[in-house]
């Protein structure tokens, strides 16, 4: 369950992060090029026809230094806070990388922005979500040529059915 899937992850991203070449240690629920993928809708919150405003983006809940074992560079804002790791943080965030801010509000800055999911199907879906992290675009399969819209939730606050763990080890 959640719970215990935090509780196993979370404290041995920490042990991995301490072994020595160990750069940068992550988890999430799917990797770029891994095969699996999980799409939602995304909309700026609270504006009308917030459907024909969506875009199809990929979905992933991350663990915190996601960007940086994958080599994403951060483009602006922050990366999730430990607290935000856990169930009940205050404010729901995300961070989302380029192309998806790019098409959602293509003449100004996404960070601070509220984004909602509208897949129906979820009891969340519609709740408000604060961009707090905005990171370069990247390919999620070898079919597609362009990098396809991404949108990272913190694993405290999404359900974490599989997650994958990925390791950057220093030459």
């Amino acid at each position: 369950d959640d719970a215990r899937s935090r509780q196993f992850h979370l404290p041995l991203l920490g042990r991995l992060r301490a072994v020595p070449g160990v750069q940068a240690a992550t988890t999430a629920s799917n990797f770029p090029f891994s095969g699996f993928g999980d799409s939602r809708d995304v909309a700026p919150a609270g504006v009308p026809d917030a459907q024909a405003k969506s875009v199809d983006s990929v979905f992933a809940a991350v663990a915190n230094d996601y960007a940086r074992t994958l080599g994403l560079r951060m483009l602006g804002g922050r990366d999730f806070a430990v607290s935000e790791m856990m169930p009940g943080s205050s404010e729901r965030v995300a961070i989302i990388d380029d192309a998806l801010a790019q098409r959602l509000w293509p003449n100004e800055s996404a960070l601070g922005q509220l984004i909602q999911f509208l897949d129906a199907e979820q009891t969340d879906a519609r709740q408000p979500i604060r961009v707090i992290g905005i990171v370069s675009a990247v390919k999620h399969s070898l079919g597609n040529p362009r990098p396809f819209p991404h949108v990272y939730v913190p694993l405290g606050q999404h359900d974490e059915r599989a997650l994958t763990l990925q390791l950057r080890i220093e030459n």
